[in-house]
């Protein structure tokens, strides 16, 4: 049976949007509309729906890398039962999404292109600072949170010293100084981070239109589109995007 292009758009939907596996796909339209579809026959249909969104999706990657401000975040997101991500770039026009193996700069700079030189909003991953010509602002959310870890990591350490000193315990102090050195060894990527962030972390007081809210504007165009954080098998239709 010849099916229309709203039945086809429909059993995209259900796969791709509502996570329903093929045969699910293929029972609503036969139940609901009289539509016979096999499950190869919508698995067919997604591809071709693919292939013809593929110049709009190459047309919305062109318009993210040429924006002025991009908040760029990335999930998460399951592959035939292995680890992927899914890249979300979002813009005052446009929401792009790809769904990519890794969580490099490799990845992030498939997207936005090495030599983005906009305002790149991220979560501090510090993977988004090789974007040399870019000028950055970090969640401030974020960067609270990673303060808030370090002062809880570094409490017990420092109590306890101040505790030995009072009571003249200098030798007891000395051990603990060491071990403390050794924990902040530990926390030292974290404070790093910290350093770092902390630099860009103001730039959206003093600049308008530079949002620094949690959820991030990538975080709520992924809830607000329903997808599916652990999505059912189905057959990948590659990269996706959305207006």
């Amino acid at each position: 049976m010849q099916v229309g292009p709203e039945a086809v758009s429909l059993g995209v939907l259900m796969n791709k949007l509502q996570g329903l596996p093929h045969a699910d796909a293929a029972a609503i339209l036969r139940q609901g509309f009289g539509l016979i579809m096999s499950r190869s026959g919508i698995c067919r249909a997604i591809q071709r729906v693919a292939r013809k969104a593929e110049a709009t999706w190459h047309a919305l990657r062109d318009a993210a890398r040429r924006s002025a401000l991009a908040h760029m975040d990335e999930t998460g997101w399951k592959v035939e039962a292995q680890l992927h991500w899914l890249w979300t770039v979002v813009t005052e026009q446009i929401t792009f999404c790809e769904i990519l193996p890794g969580r490099g700069f490799a990845e992030a700079s498939a997207i936005l292109g090495e030599e983005y030189a906009g305002w790149l909003i991220h979560d501090g991953l510090q993977i988004y600072y090789k974007f040399l010509k870019a000028a950055h602002q970090s969640c401030v959310a974020h960067l609270i949170r990673r303060c808030r870890d370090l002062v809880v990591a570094a409490t017990p350490a420092a109590g306890s010293a101040r505790a030995m000193r009072e009571r003249g315990d200098a030798d007891q102090v000395d051990a603990r100084i060491v071990q403390g050195g050794q924990d902040a060894c530990a926390r030292a990527g974290s404070i790093r981070h910290a350093r770092v962030v902390v630099v860009d972390s103001s730039d959206f007081v003093r600049h308008d239109g530079l949002l620094c809210d949690n959820p991030t504007p990538c975080e709520i165009r992924v809830q607000e589109g329903g997808v599916p954080r652990d999505p059912a098998p189905r057959s990948i239709l590659g990269p996706w995007c959305a207006i």
